[in-house]
């Protein structure tokens, strides 16, 4: 098993962790956790030598930066608003943000493509950071 195979297995790992510690109450956090594991489950796979998993692990990994870690930065930073606690707010979110991505990426903007991973990891970390 490659360092990268071994690294998306405990990712795959603390997502259920977190799934199951969050569940039912924290839908966006739930839905992050649900994309980022799934594309660490694509992940393990691509690492171990299954070659078809190459699109879908790039795919997965694409909605769960893109949709995921700003899901992630909402019920971080505001566990009690509508996108952090409402199944149909974390569903148009994620489908929202996921096809302005998806369509970055088509048209080949990979600045903001990328962008808005980054910005919601920063949001992550200063809630975290301000919570303490």
């Amino acid at each position: 098993m490659t360092a990268d195979a071994l690294s998306d297995l405990l990712l795959v790992g603390a997502c259920v962790v977190a799934f199951m510690r969050a569940w039912p109450s924290r839908a966006a956090f739930i839905a992050a956790c649900v994309l980022m594991g799934c594309a660490a489950s694509f992940g393990v796979l691509r690492y171990g030598g299954a070659a078809w998993a190459l699109a879908p692990h790039r795919i997965s990994s694409m909605l769960a930066g893109c949709a995921g870690l700003p899901l992630l930065a909402a019920a971080v930073a505001a566990p009690r608003s509508v996108v952090a606690t409402r199944v149909p707010a974390v569903c148009l979110f994620a489908v929202v943000l996921g096809g302005l991505s998806v369509g970055a990426g088509v048209l080949g903007l990979e600045i903001a493509r990328k962008a808005l991973p980054a910005i919601g990891a920063v949001v992550v970390v200063y809630a975290s950071l301000r919570g303490r």
